[in-house]
């Protein structure tokens, strides 16, 4: 089964970018919320046969090109739809015409062919909530009498939907001590456990108290901050791309 959207269509209904195509087409799943993959990896699946797991080792189920450039790995491959003349979704196996790696199908993205003699542009911002600020445009450049190139960018920016604060009750950490004998000296050792400057609480549970014999793991929700908008967690806060490519085409 073959599907085609053109640069109008993709345009009239908001699709900017891959994984928004499957709003298009029944039984095509294209999600770019993979578990740990930070937003930046894409799990296709056409007619329930897929990959989502974006390790570097593992084959998509699914291929995705562009202009015919095979994107080898899940990760990058939620790419952006600008100067795009149209998008092909084959279901199905396609081993004939696009090789191994898309037993399930293929997403066939084809970019706007260079037009000779005439310069033009577009550009668009977008801008909303969580500082998002996304830049996208692309030029039609005229080179010589028979020769024009084309360039397309797009850029996207949001910070989080949480606020990283500091927990309250950060000074009432656990104190991990042991005591071991050796040749008859007692030896004391304290553990102190430390993330980005903030003193973090151990696995054993928590100190609220100031008595060291009722540290427990609690089962509540004090480390859940009130407004829905914060939390007390620390670890990894930011995600990161950057994917370029380049293809040549000889007619």
């Amino acid at each position: 089964m073959f599907s085609a959207f053109g640069s109008e269509t993709l345009k009239s209904k908001g699709i900017t970018e891959v994984s928004q195509l499957a709003n298009l087409s029944p039984n095509v799943i294209l999600d770019a919320g993979t578990p740990f993959s930070a937003g930046n990896a894409l799990a296709a699946y056409i007619r329930g046969i897929g990959q989502n797991d974006f390790a570097f080792n593992l084959d998509p189920g699914v291929g995705i090109y562009v202009d015919g450039v095979y994107l080898a790995r899940t990760v990058g491959a939620n790419v952006s739809l600008k100067d795009v003349e149209r998008v092909e979704i084959l279901k199905g196996p396609q081993g004939t015409l696009f090789g191994r790696n898309s037993i399930g199908g293929a997403v066939s993205i084809i970019t706007k062919d260079p037009q000779i003699g005439e310069f033009s542009y577009e550009g668009e911002v977008t801008a909303g909530s969580y500082d998002r600020m996304d830049v996208a445009g692309f030029a039609n450049i005229p080179l010589t009498d028979s020769m024009a190139a084309t360039v397309a960018f797009a850029s996207n920016n949001r910070d989080g939907f949480m606020s990283r604060v500091r927990y309250p009750g950060i000074n009432n950490y656990v104190v991990d001590s042991f005591e071991s004998y050796l040749n008859g000296n007692l030896v004391e050792s304290t553990k102190r456990f430390a993330t980005n400057g903030y003193v973090a609480t151990s696995i054993n549970g928590v100190n609220v108290d100031a008595d060291p014999t009722n540290d427990r793991l609690p089962y509540d929700d004090r480390f859940v901050h009130p407004d829905t908008d914060k939390t007390y967690a620390t670890g990894n806060n930011y995600s990161k791309f950057e994917g370029y490519g380049m293809a040549a085409h000889y007619t």
